[in-house]
């Protein structure tokens, strides 16, 4: 017999700073089209995403005459957070270049701090949509259960049959906003249990365990 553990651990950390003060985003349009946009790019701004996975394995199998049987139990711990916030240094729309360069005319004369564009028309940011939120951050937390048996018999020299079968169980946190189209959505349960089987028979010694088509259930 044999037992093997594997633990694992990873953190990641992709979030994409920014570079110079922030500046707003302008769109100035000729008809219905964008005629030209200037401004601080709008999708790296508070664009965050941290990641982190705990991972633990652990197999026993047992060696038989003509059976080795494997037993086997998984669990995974995952969680991020997500932050994309376009548009966060806010921005303008413009109907024309004249309405643009009358504008900036103007506060050129007097200047405003709190009055860039009495033309222009304010693009709502994500924060308009969720007042006193703060940045639009989105977690999530996820474990995965997971515990298997498997069969490996040689019926003879040259010839084995393997059969498996499998159950995994992964549980969100209940960390997302509301949402009542997917909360009616049947496969977006936070815990489902679902199972998979494995079967094949093949010569020796290519034989490793094909695969069969998967079925879930509840």
């Amino acid at each position: 017999m044999a037992n093997s553990l594997i633990v694992g651990y990873t953190t990641n950390d992709e979030s994409r700073a920014s570079r110079g003060s922030f500046f707003p985003f302008i769109d100035i349009l000729s008809g219905s089209s964008v005629y030209t946009s200037l401004g601080f790019e709008p999708f790296t701004p508070n664009n965050e995403l941290r990641y982190k996975t705990f991972q633990l394995q652990d197999n026993f199998t047992k060696y038989g005459r003509n059976h080795t049987f494997t037993f086997g139990a998984s669990y995974e711990y995952y969680e991020s957070e997500n932050v994309f916030f376009p548009g966060a240094q806010s921005v303008y729309v413009y109907n024309s270049l004249a309405d643009f360069e009358a504008d900036m005319g103007r506060l050129h004369r007097q200047p405003e701090p709190d009055d860039l564009a009495g033309h222009a028309e304010p693009v709502p940011g994500a924060l308009e949509q969720h007042p006193g939120a703060g940045e639009p951050i989105q977690p999530l937390e996820v474990n995965y259960w997971g515990a298997y048996a498997q069969d490996e018999w040689a019926v003879r020299d040259n010839v084995k049959i393997v059969a498996g079968l499998r159950f995994d169980v992964p549980v969100f946190g209940d960390t997302a906003y509301t949402n009542a189209n997917a909360d009616a959505l049947t496969s977006g349960k936070r815990t489902e249990t679902r199972f998979s089987t494995r079967q094949a028979s093949c010569p020796t010694p290519t034989c490793s365990g094909r695969r069969a088509p998967a079925s879930t259930g509840t």
